[in-house]
């Protein structure tokens, strides 16, 4: 049986602690085998440490849990970004007028953003001049026409989707300057978007008098 702690009950021998343990990971659907011999035997350690405990022991397997579930959907759309019917980004690597602009980078950011569930509508580092930004828009467009074609020719559900921009806007003149809740404030800026397996990425640009 388990004994009070300061901090709540703690396992006698480690062969309780396990025995507790596994019970833990049966409740949560998370395999201890995924864990190293090092790992397992730390959160053992804990379990038995009167000044830790059970609950704490816990606590690490269901944050390990969570990792794995993460692990897994990062796994999903990875495997979701890679079936691209469209090749989409192989097929702007090797166009020669994408060459020296921000399509591709942006792009592999973007997709570095999806599989990680990270953020959707980040700014982007370079200021833009309004020709080059018209510039820009008019390559963005042109890779929505390399999706049209494949699906043209045959291609179903491409992961990419709905390349549209917005003319260069003062953000302050429309009473959208701020940044968010911070206290960054911007004037002059445009947006490149598109869908990334259904889900809505913006890129904002800023735009230099």
């Amino acid at each position: 049986m388990p004994k009070k702690g300061p901090k709540g009950e703690y396992a006698e021998s480690p062969a309780e602690a396990k025995s507790i343990l596994r019970n833990h990971c049966q409740s949560i659907s998370f395999d201890p085998e995924g864990l190293s011999d090092k790992d397992w035997a730390a959160v053992v350690r804990v379990a038995c440490d009167p000044l830790e405990g059970l609950d704490p022991a816990r606590h690490i397997l269901s944050d390990d849990k969570i990792q794995e579930l993460r692990g897994a959907a990062q796994a999903v759309r990875q495997a979701r970004l890679d079936a691209d019917s469209a090749d989409l980004l192989d097929q702007i690597q090797a166009d020669g007028q994408f060459n020296g602009s921000h399509v591709e980078d942006i792009l592999n950011q973007f997709c570095h953003s999806y599989v990680a569930a990270g953020e959707r509508n980040p700014t982007l580092a370079v200021e833009y001049n309004g020709a080059d930004y018209e510039t820009l828009r008019t390559l963005w467009a042109a890779a929505q026409d390399i999706c049209n074609d494949a699906m043209a020719a045959g291609a179903v559900n491409p992961f990419f989707t709905n390349f549209h921009s917005s003319p260069a806007q003062n953000k302050q003149a429309a009473g959208k300057g701020n940044v968010g809740a911070t206290l960054d404030s911007r004037t002059w800026q445009g947006n490149l978007l598109v869908n990334l397996g259904g889900a809505t990425f913006n890129m904002h640009i800023n735009i230099k008098n």
